[in-house]
């Protein structure tokens, strides 16, 4: 496993703190920097994210990234464990890769929709976007397409985007 701060930011050096400050008030003005400064963290919570990738090096990445945005996840590396996941607890928000062994990405998306409404599929891909983009974006099965590689900034949009559209439709 990963250590937790894979992605936190490093703690300031002395060298960035003001020298004026004593002791006590250097790591309060360190700490507000700190929040000021780091990723925004969600306003109106999502509930939890499932993560699906079968790849043993992207899955921790990801699961990280969304981790460090402030949002509990589930970490799964196939979409018959995902559905499995899903029928004993609920998540708001499915992350799948496109590339699944054994169900693509659209079949998961379609029954996900089908046995749990209300929870949001992101498909997150390395592929074209014009490719992807023709087979899944005529359904509306899928609520949005993540395009790898991506930063925090591009994930955080696409979780909220979605959340934001879909917390009128589904009252929480």
């Amino acid at each position: 496993m990963l250590p937790e701060n894979v992605f936190r930011p490093r703690p300031s050096s002395p060298a960035d703190q003001p020298p004026h400050l004593g002791k006590a008030s250097r790591s309060a003005y360190v700490n507000h920097r700190r929040r000021s400064t780091d990723w925004p963290w969600p306003k109106a919570r999502l509930g939890r994210i499932l993560v699906v990738d079968d790849d043993p090096a992207v899955l921790p990445v990801v699961v990280n990234m969304v981790q460090f945005l402030g949002y509990p996840t589930t970490a799964v590396s196939s979409a018959k464990n995902a559905l499995q996941v899903l029928d004993i607890t609920h998540h708001s928000l499915v992350i799948a890769e496109y590339d699944l062994p054994w169900m693509p990405a659209s079949q998961l998306a379609e029954q996900i929709k089908t046995q749990h409404p209300g929870t949001r599929v992101i498909i997150m891909t390395g592929r074209c976007q014009a490719e992807i983009s023709g087979r899944l974006g005529g359904g509306g099965v899928v609520d949005g397409l993540l395009f790898k590689p991506f930063n925090m900034n591009i994930l955080r949009e696409k979780i909220e985007m979605g959340h934001t559209r879909c917390s009128a439709s589904y009252p929480t």
